[in-house]
């Protein structure tokens, strides 16, 4: 079997997701928490995910990125926890000649894993790319823990650095002008640069980004990570760590829906992965709110292909009531939207 899931984090959504809490079975909860609920259950509940030939996949779009509009749901939620094991934090920081490495590497609560923190291992890593001027930038414009972010990242994903540095100003790559030649910037021009740069940074991690499917493993070994980060998700998803995941993934979503290209990209997917006689099985959560086109022709291709697909459509509207799965267009619809979903 083969599994797919494309997630809209298009800024449609955000008021679908982001709604109040309700009461459910005796509990607050809102929709999102609801939402990951769901993925988290099918990753770690399925029990048709557990042979060595099942694969999953999941793709998230509306990304805010115009040149990166949808990406791998696991590899950004992995990105957001760059912990390592305690040799590998050793040779990314020995790498770069850091001295004193342990004085940079902090043990995760009980856990095995550990991350890097502080200024130091960045600005030698940017030093090294061709910006030997850069220590007071970064330790100006970036807390410990948003450093150590960072070189993890750009230490996993090189290519992406230069492309960073390019947008640093001259005086971190060529030093002081002198008085004569001296552009002064205002402190709140500099602000919004340094804000600027720090967005294309976190905007990094997902250019050249791999998309492919994983095994049950794989993706566990993902979730297991995050919880160092938010806490366990053996339990239904808090509205804490909602609050939490939310924050963290905000610099990258709520931008244009492009379901369409999305589905193509998925198709492609389904082809490459899948075998002969392999279920396949694609779940869409979306509003329905495509901004590239027509999804339906692409979708039926898709389950003409043999791929059952499963529509959640979320609206703004609060219900209780047992839903139901249709597999064909209800005439009392009224939503244009709904229909407008696989």
């Amino acid at each position: 079997m083969i599994t797919g899931v494309l997630m809209d984090v298009s800024g449609s959504m955000k008021s679908k997701l982001n709604l109040d809490a309700v009461k459910f079975d005796k509990e607050e909860v809102t929709r999102a928490q609801t939402v990951f609920n769901t993925i988290f259950d099918l990753i770690k509940e399925d029990n048709s995910f557990r042979r060595a030939d099942e694969k999953m996949f999941a793709l998230a779009f509306g990304l805010v990125n115009e040149e990166v509009r949808f990406c791998d749901l696991i590899t950004l939620l992995d990105c957001l926890e760059p912990v390592c094991d305690i040799n590998t934090c050793r040779s990314l920081l020995a790498k770069y000649n850091i001295k004193n490495v342990s004085s940079y590497i902090k043990r995760c609560d009980n856990s095995q894993m550990h991350r890097i923190v502080g200024h130091e291992p960045l600005i030698q890593m940017v030093i090294e790319g061709g910006a030997p001027y850069c220590r007071q930038y970064i330790q100006e414009h970036l807390s410990e823990e948003d450093a150590g972010f960072l070189f993890v990242n750009f230490a996993k994903r090189s290519d992406s650095l230069p492309k960073v540095i390019q947008e640093l100003p001259y005086a971190c790559k060529y030093g002081v002008l002198s008085v004569a030649t001296k552009v002064v910037v205002p402190k709140s021009e500099e602000k919004r640069i340094a804000s600027k740069i720090v967005k294309m940074a976190q905007d990094s991690l997902l250019w050249d980004q791999k998309k492919k499917a994983r095994s049950r493993e794989e993706v566990i070994a993902v979730i297991d990570k995050l919880s160092l980060r938010y806490g366990s998700f053996s339990k239904p998803f808090s509205s804490e760590q909602l609050r939490k995941l939310l924050a963290d993934i905000n610099p990258y979503i709520y931008g244009q829906t492009p379901m369409c290209e999305t589905l193509r990209f998925t198709q492609k997917m389904f082809e490459v992965h899948s075998k002969e006689g392999q279920i396949k099985v694609l779940l869409i959560i979306s509003d329905g709110d495509a901004t590239d086109g027509d999804p339906v022709p692409l979708a039926k291709s898709i389950r003409n292909s043999g791929v059952t697909i499963i529509s959640c459509l979320l609206t703004e509207e609060q219900t209780l009531k047992p839903k139901i799965l249709y597999d064909k267009e209800d005439e009392k619809w009224y939503e244009q939207h709904a229909k407008c979903l696989p």
